[in-house]
């Protein structure tokens, strides 16, 4: 896992280095309005998915390991795509018919039809990159995965750096860079793809993957809710400059998932699926040893984070998107329960009672509901940070408590907790010393990121995990050196 895991990160970094050192041309040549506007293009993509396809894929990771079968395997690839396929393009017929009507309710602008149309044809071909990059997760081909994700950004990041700064063409300039990274790459990957799946019966397995995936449907409506209703109760309450300045803000916690739980989960998902059937101390370091070090990972990336996006934003954007900063934080924590949730989802996964997902989703659904309607009014983006914490952590506490009900897993909860105090601690006190001037913020975000680091070693994590955390990451680092031609196997 270790191996694997440090392949996808690097990978993941690397893509969402290049991500982040576009922002100073999309919070310079897009303003917090237009900004928004590509943020609601994107939801109303995401709308349409969980309208039509949520779900498809939820399936894939048990089915696909519940057999050793390599037929019944390809036959659960092969039925993920077609799904998918054809789902995404109603979905997409669905947009287009309704795209002057979308401009004007959603993007509020009539003049915006053309962004739908592009928007659809980006949502009816992402099925045959997506599930293609899926089947290579499966396969831990972690390399050739992580070729793909940084082909799609390079394609996408160099053809935005043309139509944004070159041609000046804004949101329209960014859809069509997507575009065309689809139609760059969707040919290899499909014809790659089809080799390997040829033609299986699908029949059992189209059943498997629709019946497991139906109460994802309500799953990922709430999760949709839960990420992104903020920002139309923040758009009409205080208009698209406001939630163009929280959209920002709110990128940090996707640059949190991006760079440390899904490269993570790439890696350890695999792994936990292999083991879900063997004796509990036969799988106890690969679950527990794995959260910790999940948790480590998450809470260092997001003290970090906190820590430099003030001198950072200072830096990279104009002063319309200098108040993200403070907001950073609360999102971040947010991310630290959601990756929280993922690794105790498993249970429920394993146990394939996925309704249970659907009901913790819902609850944190009428939580964060009530706290939109209660906070966004008055404190604007604040209220939305704080009531995603809240909603997050009650999700959290709702999946892990009917987790561990169908699948009883220890975790390490408290070193956990510790971890995430430390962290909290150092980014307080950055606010708290509120220093100004890029070099005193600078200073002041490395001394306290130094003392986090050594309160998490001294104080959160006792001489066993320390010596199993150091353990862990040196096989990882080993074993990645050895898969890139740099060590001895």
């Amino acid at each position: 896992m270790g191996r694997d895991a440090l392949v996808y990160a690097l990978g993941f970094i690397a893509q969402r280095a290049a991500g982040f050192l576009m922002l100073p041309i999309y919070t310079r040549y897009l303003d917090p309005a237009a900004y928004a506007t590509l943020h609601l293009v994107q939801m109303t993509l995401d709308v349409t998915s969980i309208l039509l396809a949520s779900g498809v894929t939820a399936g894939v990771y048990r089915y696909y390991f519940k057999t050793e079968a390599p037929t019944r395997r390809r036959a659960v690839i092969l039925s993920a795509w077609a799904l998918m396929t054809l789902f995404n393009g109603l979905g997409a017929l669905l947009l287009v018919a309704f795209a002057p009507q979308i401009a004007v309710t959603v993007l509020k602008d009539p003049q915006a039809t053309e962004l739908v149309y592009w928007g659809a044809a980006n949502f009816a071909l992402d099925p045959s990159l997506v599930v293609p990059a899926l089947l290579l997760q499966v396969q831990r081909r972690a390399v050739a995965y992580t070729g793909v994700s940084l082909a799609r950004l390079t394609l996408q990041l160099g053809f935005n750096v043309l139509f944004l700064v070159g041609y000046g063409e804004g949101v329209r300039g960014i859809l069509w860079s997507t575009c065309i990274a689809y139609v760059a790459l969707n040919p290899g990957l499909l014809w790659g793809f089809f080799r390997f799946t040829g033609r299986p019966p699908l029949r059992a397995a189209l059943k498997d993957l629709v019946l497991f995936g139906l109460p994802y449907r309500l799953t990922e409506g709430g999760a949709f809710i839960l990420t992104y209703a903020d920002r139309f109760f923040l758009l009409g309450a205080h208009g698209l400059f406001v939630t163009g300045v929280y959209s920002l803000a709110y990128q940090f916690g996707f640059v949190l998932g991006y760079l440390g739980a899904v490269p993570f989960f790439m890696a350890w998902n695999p792994l936990r699926f292999k083991l879900a059937d063997h004796p509990p101390e036969a799988r106890a370091e690969a679950f527990g040893g794995g959260f910790l070090l999940l948790s480590v990972v998450m809470v260092t990336l997001g003290t970090g984070i906190s820590l430099f996006v003030e001198p950072t934003l200072g830096l990279m954007s104009n002063a319309d998107y200098h108040g993200a900063a403070p907001l950073v934080p609360v999102i971040l924590l947010a991310y630290v329960f959601q990756a929280w949730t993922q690794a105790v989802e498993f249970g429920i996964q394993v146990a394939e009672r996925t309704r249970y997902a659907t009901y913790g989703t819902w609850i944190a659904v009428v939580i964060i509901l009530a706290l939109y309607a209660l906070l966004i009014p008055p404190l604007g983006p604040w209220g939305a940070a704080l009531a995603t914490a809240v909603a997050f952590l009650a999700r959290l506490v709702a999946y892990a408590v009917f987790a561990h009900r169908l699948y009883p897993v220890d975790y390490p909860w408290g070193p956990a907790l510790r971890t995430l105090a430390s962290g909290a601690l150092a980014v307080a006190g950055y606010f708290a010393w509120a220093p100004q001037g890029f070099w005193l913020q600078l200073g002041a975000a490395t001394a306290l990121t130094v003392a986090y680091g050594l309160g998490v070693w001294g104080l959160a994590l006792d001489r066993a995990r320390r010596v199993a955390l150091r353990r862990m990451a040196a096989r990882g680092v080993a074993a990645a050196q050895v898969r890139l031609g740099l060590g001895a196997p």
